[in-house]
């Protein structure tokens, strides 16, 4: 887990829509969005922003099962 910790740190900023609070659009500053199951979309300026886990026992990333 640091690693990927250590890893989010050398990113920088990112930009992302947090469920439990209001998040303000990057472009526009207005507060309505379209929430999905991944991604959050900005009703005036259609930004699309990943959505964060409010669980860590859940991320966010899809989980693709190869079937043989």
């Amino acid at each position: 887990m640091t690693q990927f910790i250590a890893l989010l740190a050398d990113r920088g900023d990112v930009v992302v829509y947090h469920r439990a609070s209001t998040n303000h659009r990057p472009r526009c500053g207005g507060t309505h969005w379209l929430v999905g199951r991944v991604t959050a979309e900005c009703a005036g300026c259609h930004t699309a922003l990943p959505l964060v886990s409010d669980r860590p026992d859940q991320p966010l990333t899809p989980d693709f099962n190869a079937h043989a």
